[in-house]
């Protein structure tokens, strides 16, 4: 039986129906079509049609036109922005540059509709306006994650509305890095720094780490349909300067120790009763520190490697405890340079990306705050930050922000029920409560920003319309 993650092609065929929206095409680059082939590790996430989602409620006057205006500006400066994949078949994939169709910024549809995968020779961008019932809107950015990461897509959130703000306000917007061409694939700066002799070596220890670790997992066989649920466990600014206070102080850090409140919690959702089990953590980490010359945090580009962290995790363990230990079995796979063998070994550690059993996913960004700059009267509320699971694990996405921590739970539809990602949730908040002992401090944000969205009334705004008003 082929594994959930096997990597395959996608169907070809239309998108997923969604309900009608309406279109804006933003001009394309004036440029010569470019290509060049994707290396191996974007081509993985190509064939997983991953993509990295940035959604903010917007509250006030949203002039949907200048919104438009702002993306054809970041389109111009970022040409991959305005490319395309290309299947050639297997784990070969093209990026072609301009597509034959336009970057698009749509209005109404719905919130499935706005992270669904690229349909063929679509952009790698989608900005899609969500009309909520209480007059504001959520603007969902979406960016395929063969050519984007977590970091270049907070960085670009911030270049987009800070674009928007000086149109609006009639000022001229800072000037954005340009790009000429399509993005060098960080492994082409990694493959002179390692010999054979060391990826083999690599491969040996993924090797053993594969066949002594048989990590427990959350059960599954519950779920249907595709897509993801959602939820969001928020920590306000308070809670937040406390959560580092006690990672600095327990000889963790911020990252070890909210991975330990996670696996302390999907450890929870499994067997309770069974006492500790193997548990394994997939942590993302950023590379454009590592490499050089070094990769500017705005450049639009898959720049993250993975680490694989294996630990004994009890459900009624602190995460205290266990955050240290995190921190030191991590720190030792990244000196090791298995963040660099594991892009340099592409071809072959995709296997194990893609067939081993994995407890939880980690993406953490909040070493890089999100700040919106938005004009007078108008003001950002919820924001979420996620991308599609690839597989039948919960991936968990954390984010700093005005409203302090963020961490954006997402189960796939294939393989768990909503409730799933309910109950582990509010597993998540009540460690984490219990850590910093304030139960106000921590709260499971309800899926209100994206349900009010899905059921807004349809609103059409034809090309040229001035504003849409809350």
């Amino acid at each position: 039986m082929r594994h959930p993650m096997s990597l395959s092609l996608p169907a070809a065929g239309k998108p997923p129906r969604t309900r009608s929206t309406t279109t804006w095409k933003c001009p394309m680059p004036h440029a010569e079509p470019v290509h060049r082939l994707l290396s191996v590790s974007e081509s993985v996430l190509a064939a997983l049609e991953q993509q990295v989602v940035v959604a903010v409620t917007i509250d006030g006057p949203l002039e949907t036109t200048v919104l438009r205006t702002a993306v054809d500006r970041l389109c111009r400066a970022q040409p991959v922005l305005s490319a395309t994949v290309v299947a050639e078949g297997g784990l070969r994939f093209r990026l072609e540059a301009p597509a034959p169709q336009d970057v698009r910024v749509v209005t109404g549809g719905d919130f499935d509709g706005a992270i669904r995968g690229f349909a063929p020779g679509e952009p790698l961008l989608r900005v899609t306006v969500l009309p909520r019932m209480d007059g504001a809107h959520t603007v969902v950015v979406a960016v395929h994650h063969a050519v984007s990461d977590g970091v270049s897509v907070l960085e670009l959130t911030r270049a987009l509305w800070g674009t928007y703000t000086a149109l609006v306000t009639g000022r001229e917007p800072e000037a954005t890095e340009a790009q000429d061409g399509l993005p060098t694939p960080v492994e082409q700066w990694l493959v002179d720094r390692h010999d054979r002799a060391e990826i083999d070596a690599f491969l040996a220890r993924r090797a053993v780490f594969t066949a002594s670790v048989v990590p427990a997992v959350l059960p599954v066989g519950e779920g249907a349909g595709t897509g993801s649920h959602l939820s969001r466990v928020a920590i306000t600014p308070s809670g937040t300067l406390r959560l580092r206070e006690l990672a600095q102080r327990c000889g963790g850090s911020l990252h070890a120790l909210l991975s330990a409140s996670l696996l302390v919690a999907v450890r929870g959702q499994i067997a309770p009763e069974r006492g500790a089990l193997p548990l394994t953590c997939m942590s993302a980490v950023d590379l454009r520190r590592r490499v050089t010359p070094g990769v500017p945090p705005g450049r639009l580009v898959h720049a993250a490697s993975i680490a694989y962290t294996a630990l004994d995790v009890a459900p009624d363990d602190d995460p205290l405890k266990v955050a240290p230990e995190f921190r030191s079995r991590l720190r030792r796979s990244v000196d090791a340079g298995d963040l660099e063998l594991e892009l340099v070994a592409a071809e072959q550690a995709a296997a194990h990306f893609t067939t081993a059993p994995i407890s939880l996913a980690v993406t953490n960004v909040a070493h890089r705050p999100l700040s919106l700059e938005l004009p007078p009267g108008v003001r950002a509320g919820c924001l979420r930050f996620f991308s599609q699971p690839p597989g039948p694990f919960p991936i968990a996405f954390v984010s700093a922000s005005w409203e302090g921590l963020g961490i954006d739970l997402g189960l796939g539809r294939s393989w768990f029920s909503a409730g799933q990602c309910t109950r582990l949730a509010e597993a998540v908040r009540d460690v984490v409560a219990g850590l910093l002992g304030d139960a106000e401090a921590v709260e499971v944000v309800a899926a209100e920003p994206i349900e009010e969205a899905q059921r807004a009334p349809e609103r059409r705004d034809a090309p040229g319309t001035p504003a849409v008003h809350a």
